[in-house]
């Protein structure tokens, strides 16, 4: 649009409802139980090489913050040693992020596998579960992890208005 005859680029709100949430409810259970059929071979290979490379379980489940702020249990691979949360505190001063995310570059804590899986995305494919039971979608914003966010800001309260995606 135009405003003081510069061109400037509006943003406008925009809800899905009624029956085009419907459609993308059906799109989401239709598409992750075919991408799990198709990915089951690579998903078991991925389950094995986890269980061989390190103790713990295949699956990772972490606390998000889903739609209005719900907390929901979002799977992974596990990438990490299984005591990695409980060593957080080891590589606190390492954190390379300025927001409200806890990022580390080469972080020790994470295992041979976990390194692929976690290079190549296969580490995300268990979302189509959570998909699958409708705490997530394909496409939304990404759910913020609750130890991540004790007060969100404005911008971080507006993506609790949709259901996180795994993209």
């Amino acid at each position: 649009s135009e405003f003081s005859g510069v061109p400037v680029v509006q943003v406008n709100s925009v809800s899905i409802g009624g029956l085009s949430r419907w459609v993308k409810r059906i799109e989401d259970v239709a598409v992750s139980v075919l991408l799990i059929v198709a990915l089951s071979p690579l998903l078991l290979l991925t389950a094995l090489a986890i269980k061989l490379d390190s103790l713990g379980p295949v699956l990772f489940r972490q606390v998000r913050l889903g739609k209005n702020g719900r907390v929901l249990r979002m799977f992974k691979f596990r990438s990490m040693y299984k005591d990695a949360e409980d060593r957080r505190h080891e590589v606190g001063d390492l954190n390379q992020s300025n927001g409200p995310l806890f990022k580390v570059k080469n972080d020790p804590r994470i295992t041979r596998v976990g390194r692929v899986i976690r290079k190549t995305s296969i580490d995300e494919l268990p979302q189509l579960l959570n998909v699958l039971i409708g705490e997530m979608s394909l496409v939304g914003p990404r759910p913020l992890p609750a130890t991540d966010i004790a007060n969100p800001n404005e911008w971080e309260a507006r993506r609790f208005a949709a259901t996180p995606g795994m993209t």
